[in-house]
């Protein structure tokens, strides 16, 4: 190859002779690889579930998606109902902990969803799953207490929203689609090297 040779031209098929059939098997694993989202917001009764429907409403478009609301599953499931009479926090951990990932979306009038992740940011199962959608400007000119939780997610793993982006939510959206591929990808290396483990492929 020559300086003025480009090591790749474009021409996938051409360039790389079997490449093609190998990949696409693989891509369509990893798109059918199901992820089990956990929504935690604004109650139903709130004006701000509203936002939170039409985040969920947006992720179950993919049908490897299963979103849920604890609420949901909670009105769904006798057994988890009967948890929640008896323990409403202890439900919230046990589902948060079977969840792939956590979408929380924090607004100014509702405090609940940042108490929840007060009370889970020190779980190490449930930490890594959270992934938050927060008001710009905060409620008041310095963070709350309560507040501070979510503020001290690495980057990676919130979003801050303008009240422009909040109303249009196509970059909320977005965002979301993008945490919810990421974990999609992890997950399927996950299950793909327990997978090579168990046949002795691994190396």
């Amino acid at each position: 190859m020559t300086a003025t040779q480009p090591p790749f031209r474009g021409d996938f098929d051409r360039e790389f002779p079997g490449w093609r059939s190998q990949l696409d098997p693989l891509f369509q694993a990893i798109e059918a690889t199901p992820v089990l989202v956990l929504s935690w917001g604004p109650g139903e009764n709130t004006p701000d579930f509203a936002k939170r429907d039409e985040l969920c409403r947006d992720l179950r478009q993919n049908p490897a998606n299963c979103v849920n609301t604890p609420e949901q599953l909670a009105r769904d499931d006798p057994r988890l109902a009967d948890l929640a009479n008896h323990d409403i926090y202890g439900l919230e951990e046990i589902l948060a902990e079977e969840a792939d990932v956590v979408v929380c979306l924090l607004t100014r009038s509702a405090t609940g969803v940042h108490g929840e992740i007060m009370k889970y940011f020190d779980n190490q199962l449930i930490r890594p799953k959270l992934r938050a959608l927060i008001p710009k400007k905060p409620p008041t000119p310095t963070v709350g207490f309560i507040y501070r939780a979510a503020h001290d997610l690495p980057d990676s793993q919130k979003f801050r929203y303008t009240r422009q982006q909040y109303q249009l939510c196509e970059e909320m959206r977005s965002r979301c689609r993008e945490w919810i591929e990421a974990v999609r990808f992890q997950k399927y290396r996950q299950l793909r090297h327990a997978s090579q483990q168990n046949s002795g492929r691994h190396t």
